[in-house]
């Protein structure tokens, strides 16, 4: 929701295609230099701001996404509007709370006509001006089981009672579909994501790839490599590695090979074999490889018995 909160930019101020082709390439590069395809189907000029951000891939899987939204008090308002704003495929909204005057300072989509009427009623019609591209729907009333939602890929409830939320978890694993709850109050709010117990990830922390300086590497059965004393390596056990202009080592740098390490200290790290790859003259560094994981959510009854 953060990445989606940025509007996108008219269609004639867009970036120009080579920029945003070249924030993929570095994408790519920091995952390995894993090929992507070019993305053709997005309208680069619509959301050139957020594809800078998340880039091709997650703006396609995005577009081919149907969200589920119950509940449009102001923060349900917001986030209605961020999701259109991103580019899902489609957006179907629902809340059959009656508008009240005290509505009308939180939510944007209200009008003092509104008042009396469900929340949802004028949504629709207000949020699709916001991007053609998007199909925006008020979902009929009735009871949300697993088989209603498995045309949603995620379903988002705002301010929602425990109960209600129970219920949806479960039916969301189900269907398997994923399930944010949203509540705000006052100064205060909550967060609960459920996307299942086998979810995939490609950065897990969002931080930038660590890099550092070569002042060696060695070429042995269970080759050393030493950063220079100002750049400690910050890398893990575990972390896998490939690298940059090492003089006298070209076969270490070639496209497409990288290294799991294991950290001596903190300029210090075994990569495995390193025999048949040059000798070090000078130069060079490494940069860290991101790399997918796959995360497991507890669905909401056990973190609510045991938060």
């Amino acid at each position: 929701l953060l990445a989606s909160s940025l509007p996108p930019r008219p269609a004639g101020g867009g970036a120009p295609r080579l920029a945003v082709q070249s924030h993929d390439q570095k994408l790519r590069q920091l995952h390995g230099g894993a090929s992507e395809p070019s993305g053709d189907n997005v309208d680069e000029g619509l959301y050139s701001r957020q594809l800078y951000v998340i880039g091709h891939k997650a703006q396609r899987s995005l577009a081919s996404s149907t969200v589920l939204l119950l509940g449009l008090s102001g923060l349900g308002a917001e986030v209605a509007k961020n999701l259109v704003l991103a580019g899902v495929a489609g957006l179907d909204v629902h809340d059959e709370t009656p508008a009240s005057l005290a509505d009308l300072s939180s939510s944007f989509l209200l009008r003092e006509e509104d008042v009396g009427a469900p929340r949802a009623a004028r949504a629709p019609e207000r949020l699709a001006p916001l991007n053609p591209h998007v199909a925006v729907a008020a979902a009929a009333a009735g009871p949300f089981d697993a088989e209603r939602l498995r045309k949603y890929a995620c379903v988002v409830a705002v301010d929602r009672p425990l109960d209600e939320q129970l219920a949806l978890d479960a039916a969301c694993r189900a269907a398997g579909c994923r399930l944010v709850c949203a509540r705000s109050a006052g100064l205060f709010g909550s967060v609960f994501c459920d996307f299942g117990d086998a979810f995939e990830v490609d950065d897990a922390d969002g931080e930038p790839p660590r890099q550092a300086l070569l002042e060696h590497v060695g070429a042995a059965e269970d080759g050393t490599v030493v950063t220079v004393p100002e750049q400690p390596h910050g890398l893990q056990d575990g972390d896998v590695v490939r690298f940059e202009d090492v003089d006298g080592m070209d076969p270490l740098c070639e496209a497409g090979r990288a290294f799991a390490v294991r950290v001596v200290d903190r300029h210090t790290l075994r990569i495995g074999d390193t025999r048949g790859l040059g000798e070090y003259a000078r130069g060079g560094r490494l940069v860290q490889v991101k790399q997918p994981s796959t995360l497991a959510f507890a669905p909401l009854a056990a973190v609510a018995a045991d938060p």
